[in-house]
Order: structure tokens, then sequence, then C-alpha cells
């Protein structure tokens, strides 16, 4: 028996004072995290629960520590003793830091580690680590730790029955190793799943499932790609026309837009407005939290209102090439590489045709490498200078600040359109006050006009503790709300407003609210308002920020006859479904915060992390369980990830003959 002598004895000293701290952080994480999840009943029974998986974790932990412990204890008990307190400190850390990443984005910290650079690693570290009081817990926790070990090694005395038990108890969990991770499928919301998983543990499993796919996707051969290449094409309703270039079709995208239109004899302004991380959660019609943006609700009732939007990406990054030149993601989002593959955009073809483009960014271009994908859009103006009129956000307790509030991004966007008079335009605007650190001058109005509102709500008490956790959150999307509306009054007074077509959305879901479900962390508002319009209209048909450029480019090229419409083109999707019935006409992919394509959409089947869901006229899911149309989606998924690594790698989106016309 191992544990005849004391120093081994002192082994179980050293695993009840971790397990003893599990059920801190856990406590920690219930008070920290799960008052978020609105949506999620049972929030306790959810943390209740997961201690089962927190014993899992620490049993199967503690088990390989025991074998460790056992072998270095031929070398000296001291040591053994040292290396032990070293990992299980180290576990309490690593425990304690992603959490933290939870707590802020409401989903466990996955195999992204792997694939961020080490640029964006630090940035991630910095964000988590720069307030001092984040270094609290870990302070805390790691004192209990001794303190209980210490407390425990000279009060606690076992019994030789009494370390029988106690080791049983260490090792039993090793026979449910499979388990220490439980599977979605047994739980009815993504939010209980999230809440009860051990988030180490999740972790883990999570990243050894990365690397080994990652090892099994060598490079297919010549004669294997060109079966996906003609899979994919056969499975696409468009007029591919080389295989070569898997993505190159005919352009025969018909005008669904002119329609709606009173359009004039002059080409339109096109203003495509970015709201970071506008969120269906908090605005809109029915939306869960209560909406918090009357000005945009307002604005969508006079608008083309697609009610069942969806972006591409759950991060900035995915947003631009999505909605500008829909493109594929690449291995890291398009944008996040110094050698971005040659592919056109609707910037490209609009200024081709004579238009003038701007780009109007609130925060830092280098964030997400965006300057770099809007400079090889040949953008005529990009805004980076403000001067000393206007005057950046505060830097959070992280040690930064994410750039220029929402109302001076859109004011300085007046100076310039009125210094460089260009006409007809493209003008794309990304916002940055509903970004972390969440601040702004005018902030403390905010927050009471926030209290005032919260207070007036009839919700449960479960959804008002969520928002009030949001408080900050929320009241910088009350200001964002208030800066749209006044840059709308302003613009409803320049002379070209009469013949500007506006188009509004969100980025991506609000990483700091959860969503209610897989598919509603990519569900996000999108309209298109202009004073030419007919009458507004509500579409329930699924779209995507993908069909933008093909959408806009129809309507001009229908109406204006602009002489430089590309006959040939690489869009990941067609033009809008207008449908005002429920229905989706395309196949969407989508790419996770860690950069993993895990998730499809073919017709109303949505899947996720390999499990396949029905999507219900509300957006809510039910579970599919046809093996045979799982396996045709799975199909479709596997197929779109080998095609946009292709692509991107190869630089073959776009033909060299195509692009060349594209150049300057």
């Amino acid at each position: 028996m191992i544990f005849k002598d004391k120093p081994y004895s002192k082994f179980l000293h050293y695993a009840i004072s971790l397990l003893m701290c599990l059920v801190v952080i856990r406590a920690y994480e219930y008070f920290a995290a799960s008052l978020k999840f609105y949506s999620t009943q049972g929030v306790l029974i959810s943390e209740i629960h997961g201690l089962w998986y927190d014993y899992l974790t620490w049993g199967v932990f503690s088990s390989f520590v025991l074998l460790l412990y056992f072998l270095l204890s031929f070398i000296g008990h001291r040591i053994a003793s040292t290396v032990l307190h070293t990992l299980n400190i180290s576990f309490i850390i690593f425990s304690i830091s992603i959490l933290y990443i939870f707590i802020d984005r409401s989903v466990p910290f996955d195999h992204e580690f792997f694939t961020r650079d080490a640029a964006e690693q630090i940035f991630t570290i910095k964000t988590y680590a720069a307030n001092p009081i984040s270094f609290l817990p870990y302070i805390l926790i790691s004192i209990l730790y001794f303190g209980a070990y210490k407390l425990l090694s000279t009060r606690l005395l076992l019994s030789p029955i009494a370390k029988k038990i106690l080791l049983g108890i260490i090792l039993f969990p090793l026979l449910f190793n499979q388990f220490v991770v439980p599977s979605a499928a047994n739980f009815k919301q993504t939010g209980q799943y999230y809440l009860t998983c051990n988030k180490a543990s999740y972790w883990t499993s999570d990243a050894i499932n990365y690397l080994i796919e990652e090892g099994k996707n060598q490079k297919l051969s010549a004669e294997d790609m060109e079966g996906e290449f003609k899979y994919y094409q056969a499975n696409r309703p468009f007029k591919f026309t080389d295989l070569n270039y898997p993505l190159m079709r005919e352009n025969r995208d018909v005008d669904v837009l002119g329609p709606f239109f009173n359009l004039g004899k002059e080409r339109p302004n096109i203003v495509l407005v970015v709201v970071e991380s506008l969120s269906r959660t908090f605005s809109g019609k029915n939306a869960p939290l209560t909406s918090f943006t009357p000005f945009i609700d307002q604005l969508a009732k006079k608008s083309l209102c697609w009610e069942n939007h969806l972006s591409n990406a759950t991060s900035t990054f995915g947003v631009f090439p999505a909605t500008l030149a829909s493109l594929p993601f690449g291995n890291r989002g398009f944008s996040n590489s110094n050698n971005m593959p040659d592919h056109s955009s609707i910037t490209t073809i609009l200024r081709e045709n004579g238009y003038f483009t701007y780009f109007m960014v609130g925060y830092q271009l280098a964030y997400d490498n965006l300057g770099a994908f809007i400079s090889m859009q040949k953008t005529d103006y990009i805004l980076s200078h403000y001067g000393k009129k206007y005057k950046m956000m505060a830097e959070g307790k992280e040690g930064w600040s994410m750039g220029y509030p929402d109302d001076d991004l859109f004011n300085r966007s007046f100076e310039v359109l009125d210094s460089v008079k260009k006409q007809p335009y493209f003008n794309a605007y990304i916002t940055a006050t509903t970004h972390s650190p969440f601040l702004f001058d005018s902030q403390p109005k905010y927050l009471k006009l926030f209290d005032k509102k919260l207070s007036n709500l009839a919700l449960n008490k479960e959804t008002k503790l969520s928002l009030h956790k949001n408080r900050q959150v929320m009241s910088c999307v009350m200001f964002a709300d208030d800066a749209l509306r006044d840059f709308f009054s302003k613009y409803s007074r320049r002379p070209e407003y009469k013949n500007t077509i506006f188009i509004l959305t969100g980025d991506h879901h609000h990483g700091s609210v959860p969503p209610d479900n897989d598919i509603d962390e990519y569900r996000v508002p999108f309209m298109i308002y202009s004073p030419m319009l007919k009458s507004p209209k509500v579409f329930k048909s699924i779209n995507c920020h993908n069909n933008l450029t093909p959408t806009i480019l129809a309507l001009l090229a229908k109406n204006y006859n602009l002489p430089h419409i590309p006959k040939q083109v690489h869009w990941m999707n067609g033009v809008m479904d207008t449908a005002t019935t429920f229905r989706n006409t395309h196949q969407i992919s989508f790419m996770t915060y860690s950069r993993a394509i895990e998730s499809y959409l073919f017709r109303d089947y949505f899947l996720c992390n390999n499990r396949l869901f029905k999507i219900q006229p509300d957006m809510t899911e039910q579970e599919c369980t046809s093996p045979g149309m799982k396996e045709k989606v799975m199909h479709l998924r596997e197929n779109f990830k080998a095609i946009n690594k292709w692509v991107y790698e190869n630089n073959h989106i776009i033909s060299h003959s195509n692009y060349a016309s594209k150049k300057d």
C-alpha cells in the first residue's frame, strides 16, 4: 500500500485541499458569471450539477498527479511535495484564468489558444490581467489552498481504512474519464451546458480533439481536391466556370431590391453602418432582454427589415470580408494574415464604376488587421485622424481604450464628407462604443437612464439580475442608439440624403450577453432604409452578411447600367431572399471566436459541434435525429472547410485574369 508511509499519506491532504479550492471556484463562478444567463432555467441547479463534473475533473487530475508523486518520491519526498504543490497551484491559476474568459464571453475558453498568433494571445492576457483586482481571486484561493493543507496535515489523522476510502474516491473518476465533459445533447439550453461544464476539462477536451483533427487533416492530394471541387460546385445553385478556381461562377445575380424603391436617375450613395456587437438579444421586436434601442426599432419600422439575419462569425474579424466581399474565412479569419489572397469586393467594383469610397472607423485600424484589409480594397479615404477637437474614450482597467465614441465618429465623418465632396459614394462605418472596456464620457447619464428603464420593466427577477449585471454594457447600447438617432437626423439635412441608401447591421452577437441557443450566437439586426423606399417591409427569410455584396451590386447593375460589373464573381452566396415567410435558401458557414468552422446551415438544418438542429420559424432549435440529414450537412461543412483552406492558401479565390482588371 503506497500510503503506508507518512509522506504518501500527505498526498491526501494535497488532494483534499485542491478539491476545496475547486468548490470555491465553482461558487465564484455562480456569483460572477451565471447571473448573466437570463434565459437559463435553474441557474443554481446547473452550478450544483457542475460540482459533479468538478469532482470528476479533480479525480482524474489528482490520479495523474498521484502517479507522478509516487515516482518522484523515489528521488525525494521534498521534491515530490514541491512538484505536487506547483501542479495544484498551476491548476488553480489555470481554472481561474479561463473562468475570467467565460465571465466575459459567456462561452468557455476552447482551442483558441492554438489558432491565434502570439500578439493576439498577449493582447488577451493583458485584457484580463491588467486590472489589479483580477489578481485577488488568485491570491485568496492560493491562500485557501495552503491554509487548508496546513490545517489538514496537522489536524487530520487518517486511519488505514480512511486512506483506502479516500484513495478510492480519487481513483473512482478514472472509470468515468470519458464523461468528465458532459454531452451537450443532454441539455435543453446551451447556457445550461456551459454553466455545468468544468471549464478546465472543457478546454482540455476541446484542445485534444482539435489537435487530433489537425493531425488527421493532412494535405489532400490533387486528385482528392478535384473531388472536393466537384462536390462543392455540384451542391450549389450557381453556374461555375472554373474547376481550378472553385468559387468562380457566372454573375447571374438578379435585382431583388429594385421593386421596393422609387429610384432616381442619379446613382445613389450607399452607406453601410456596422454597429459593434449590435445583437437581436437587446434590439428589435421581441428581443429576449427587451429592446434597449428605441431609435433602431423605429427605423426598422420604416425600412426593409430582415428579422432573421445572421452574421458569419462571432467576432469583428468576420464582418467586412463578408459584407464587402462575400469571402471565405481562410485559416484564422480572412483579414488576419499579411498575405491575403487576391479577391474582388463591392468597394473595388463601385470604385471602378465611378464611386468614391470611404471607410470610417471608430477604433484603431490595427484591430483584427482591419486596416490592411480595407487598404487592399483600394479605398479612397480611410478615416484615421480625428484631431484635437475629438477625445478618445477613457482607458479601462485593462489599460487600453477602444477608440472614439460613436457620436465623435459620426460627427467627424460629416466633416470629411464636407471637405471631400465626391458623389456618388460608398461609405462604410464601424462603431466602437459598444465594445469593451465599455466607457464613454457621458456614461453616468446613461447609467441613470438604464436604471430608470430597468425599474419600469415588467421582467422576472432572474432577467433583471442579468440586465443589472450588464448595466455598463447596456448603457453603451443606449448611447449608441442615441448616436445613431443624431447621425440620421443630421444626414437628413444633407443635400444627398434623398438619394442615399442606408444599410444598418451588427457585426456579431454581443459576447457579454449569453445567447438563447447556438444559432442565436450569430443573429443580428439588419435593415435597409432610404427616403426612396416605396414602403417598409418585413422579411422572415434567413440571410447572412455574405448576401450583401451581390444584392447591392445587382440593384445598381440592373437600374444604372454600370459599365464595369464583372461577368464572373467569387461570392460565397447569392442575393438576399425577400420571402416574407420563414425559410432558408442559402448554405451558410460560420466561424467561431476561436477561428474554427464548426457550424453550418443548410435549408433549415443547423449543424453545430456535430449536433444537428431543425430551426423553427421563431429561430428556436429542435434536435434532429435523422442520421441521413446529419451526414449530408456534415459532408457539406467538411467540404466547405477543405475548399476554404485550399483557395486561401493557394490564392485561388479569383482567377488572375479577372483580378488583373481590378488593379490600378
